[in-house]
């Protein structure tokens, strides 16, 4: 199985399928895109006046299509290890992780790739990203992103 994985993929990238580990992450509060600051795998966030609800929205990666070797057949986006509202620790089975989360691992959390969280009158959102997937590039001529 790995043997035939690999070929897919050596056939997909000789026919021009990139990848990338960009997860093309990003944060939402009703359908806007905020500003992060980033430092290192630290994201800052600011969050607006009466914010209720936030979505972390990327890229999405399952790793028995990506890696020969893998058997997860999981739809990731990023693993995210630490959390904070309003520089308050959030633990990472904490229910304001609604929507959109896989269960919770050791260190990290992943997110399928559109992941709410409840943050209720938060001034600020940190999290730090543990690690994110290979995905595939998008062809931002035909690419539609989810709104």
């Amino acid at each position: 199985m790995a043997a035939a994985k690999r070929r897919l993929l050596a056939r997909a990238a000789a026919q021009g399928h990139a990848t990338t580990d960009d997860a093309g992450l990003e944060v939402r509060v009703n359908g806007r895109t905020l500003r992060a600051r980033i430092d290192g795998r630290v994201w800052r966030v600011r969050l607006p006046v009466g914010a209720r609800l936030v979505r972390l929205v990327s890229r999405v990666w399952q790793p028995t299509q990506m890696k020969p070797d893998a058997n997860d057949p999981r739809a990731l986006g990023v693993a995210i290890a630490r959390l904070w509202l309003d520089r308050n620790e959030v633990h990472l089975d904490d229910p304001v992780l609604s929507l959109g989360w896989h269960a919770r691992e050791q260190a990290w959390r992943w997110t399928n790739g559109d992941a709410a969280l409840v943050v209720a009158g938060a001034k600020e959102l940190a999290f730090e990203v543990a690690m994110s997937g290979i995905y595939w590039r998008e062809d931002k001529r035909n690419a539609a992103r989810i709104a």
